[in-house]
């Protein structure tokens, strides 16, 4: 559905769907409103939107919510993450826990330390 609202409102900007978008997953963030452009530009009417109750995905709101960074791009802007140096260390404390988990536990299935990058291949092949 992302894919078939960007094409009906000309949004042109590259989306894998093995890359997580730097988006905001939800609906509190901020934004340059020159970076919405093409979103606000298009005639939105009520009929595109679902009746309630609202399904939990694949509805035109989860699509515009998914589109906001490839809408940013395609209007000539970048999106980023912006945290507290309070959460940032938090957050980096987390994620370091969670990868060396990972790479300890992979690590052991395979039966020897073996490098990241290797750790990625062999988790993707299995």
């Amino acid at each position: 559905m992302t894919n078939e609202l960007a094409a009906k409102l000309g949004i042109r900007a590259p989306m894998d769907p093995l890359k997580e978008p730097v988006a905001p997953l939800g609906s509190e963030f901020w934004v340059r409103t020159d970076a919405m452009k093409t979103l606000f530009a298009h005639d939105w009417e009520y009929d595109e939107f679902p009746e309630e109750p609202v399904a939990i995905d694949a509805t035109v709101l989860h699509a515009i919510e998914r589109l906001y960074p490839f809408a940013a791009q395609a209007d000539g802007f970048y999106t980023g993450w912006l945290v507290s140096d309070s959460f940032g260390k938090i957050e980096m404390d987390n994620l370091t826990y969670m990868n060396a988990g990972l790479a300890k536990a992979e690590s052991e299935r395979i039966g020897r330390y073996v490098p990241f990058h290797e750790l990625v291949d062999a988790v993707k092949k299995s």
